[in-house]
This record gives C-alpha cells, sequence and structure tokens, in this order.
C-alpha cells in the first residue's frame, strides 16, 4: 500500500484553507445572530409590553420646526417612535439630558411625561428648519 506523501507548500495551502473556512463560519455565525444583525430597513424596535389604552390607535404626523423654536414640556398619550428628516432637533429629557438628532436618527418617547417639568421639551438650535416624522399610538374615539 502506498502512502501519500505531503509537500510543506501543499500542507501549508491545506491549513490556510482550513484557517479561512473557519474565520468564515464564525463571521457567518456572529452575523446572523438575531442580537447582532436587523433585517434590512429597521430603524428601530422597542418593546411596549402592555398598552393601557382604550381602543388605540396609530398615527403619523410630519411635524416642522423652524430655525429657533421651542416646544414646551408636554405629555404623551401614547408611545411613539421619531424619525428625522432634515435638520437637527434637540430634545431634553426628564433626567436632565439632552441630545441632538440629525436626518436618519431615530428616538422614542414613552406615554406620560419624558421631558422635565416647567422647561422645555424640545428646540431647532439650528440655522435650518427640522422636519421630523412622528408615529405614535393615542386613545381612539
Amino acid at each position: 500500500m502506498k502512502t501519500a506523501r505531503l509537500y510543506p507548500r501543499t500542507l501549508a495551502l491545506i491549513l490556510s484553507g482550513a484557517m479561512v473556512a473557519t474565520i468564515f463560519a464564525i463571521a457567518t455565525a456572529a452575523l446572523s445572530d438575531e442580537k447582532h444583525h436587523k433585517p434590512d430597513g429597521e430603524l428601530q424596535d422597542v418593546a411596549l409590553g402592555q398598552i393601557d389604552m382604550k381602543n388605540p390607535m396609530m398615527r403619523a404626523r410630519r411635524f416642522t420646526f423652524p430655525p429657533g423654536a421651542k416646544s414646551p414640556t408636554h405629555r404623551h398619550d401614547g408611545p411613539g417612535i421619531r424619525y428625522v428628516l432634515e435638520g437637527e432637533i434637540t430634545i431634553y429629557w426628564k433626567d436632565s439630558t439632552k441630545h441632538t438628532y440629525g436626518p436618519g436618527d431615530t428616538y422614542f418617547e414613552g406615554p406620560g411625561e419624558n421631558h422635565p417639568p416647567h422647561d422645555m421639551a424640545a428646540a431647532n438650535e439650528g440655522d435650518k428648519p427640522v422636519t421630523v416624522l412622528i408615529v405614535d399610538l393615542h386613545p381612539g374615539e
């Protein structure tokens, strides 16, 4: 019976191929992990839990804020996701932080009070209008 003889170059090619295949398999597994991969086009995913609202309805609105405009503190009837279409909007949160969102950014506002009491909730601190798409739940009739 003949035994096959592996030459150093052939052995190196086989080992290199095995390493590439292993790295590819690990990368594929990591990308397919649901925690790290969202479907194309998904912007934000928020768990709402139990919705305590009579006859909830979903509403989509487009809101434009001129430069220098400010929004007073307010309450939300239901939860909603906001998507900035153009410009920048600064949101003041009730934990005393603020964050500026720009085109393509999303943010979530839950039901009730999200902003500091007796203070502004949002502002357009830029020199261009800001347009935000607001999709939220509100009590139906």
